[in-house]
């Protein structure tokens, strides 16, 4: 017993040492507050009386916060459960929207599973072929893209930041060998890794889509975000209540909204300072 309480005294003045930061980032002391607040406005924002206008309009609020982050239009942004399904969406919604043949779907070999299983999934089922350009050492191969791409291509999903190597993707380059090979097709990035961390001007870099994940920036888990160009035909995943314009239906977590956008706020202010 002596030796065991000698060994927990010890332990104790140990101080945490937390590196795995891509992984998860522990939550902001102000997000903590944010959501605690909100916990306690319980409306749902689909309900048309006073509680439900309030979380309706802190609901919207937040989904203001992230899009200006994006630069990007409020009724661009959607609010999911997280990068996989922001992902998920982004990938099977844009691919089952079209009326004829998916085509073919351009990738990296580098992509989080969310993606490739999602891009695998499709492919089981006959709605595509895949092509995968080689990334190595973080050089994505714009000649093997652009080859591709010469192909009919429905889609193309390249991430924007490497979520285990850090390596930073070309999208802007990559958006320009679409724009001048398959017009037609969407590009889509995981940009989970990227948000926060570096700008993301999806109008800029010409995206279509982009996913988007609050824990990776002192946000809560358990929500995250897609953003989808006004025009882009998409087949919802999930049908319901129509919550999200119909796209991700489910009573949205107004109080993990706020939460989000409080994580933006905060990491969009240390960056410029």
């Amino acid at each position: 017993m002596q030796d065991l309480s000698i060994s927990e005294k010890n332990q104790s003045s140990y101080r945490e040492a937390y590196l795995d930061n891509a992984a998860t980032t522990k939550p902001r002391s102000e997000v903590v507050q944010v959501m605690m607040r909100e916990l306690r406005n319980y409306g749902n924002a689909s309900s048309v009386h006073a509680l439900g206008k309030k979380a309706k309009r802190v609901l919207e609020d937040s989904r203001a916060v992230v899009a200006a982050a994006l630069g990007a239009e409020s009724d661009e942004v959607f609010f999911t459960s997280g990068g996989t399904e922001s992902n998920n969406l982004a990938i099977r919604g844009s691919v089952m929207a079209r009326e004829i043949g998916a085509g073919r779907i351009v990738t990296s070999a580098l992509e989080h599973p969310s993606v490739t299983r999602s891009v695998r999934g499709l492919k089981r089922e006959g709605d595509c072929c895949v092509s995968y350009v080689e990334a190595v050492h973080g050089n994505f191969d714009l000649e093997a893209c652009a080859r591709f791409l010469q192909e009919p291509t429905t889609l193309v999903t390249v991430m924007s930041v490497q979520n285990e190597l850090g390596y930073r993707l070309p999208i802007p380059e990559i958006v320009k060998l679409r724009n001048e090979y398959a017009p037609n097709a969407l590009v889509h990035t995981d940009a989970v890794q990227a948000f926060g961390k570096i700008d993301v001007p999806v109008h800029e870099w010409g995206v279509d889509l982009a996913s988007l994940s609050a824990h990776k920036i002192g946000g809560p888990k358990g929500i995250g975000a897609l953003f989808v160009k006004r025009g882009t035909n998409m087949f919802t995943t999930a049908f319901g209540g129509g919550q999200e314009r119909g796209l991700r239906s489910g009573t949205e977590p107004v109080y993990l909204a706020a939460g989000f956008a409080e994580a933006v706020r905060c990491s969009f202010s240390d960056r410029q300072a």
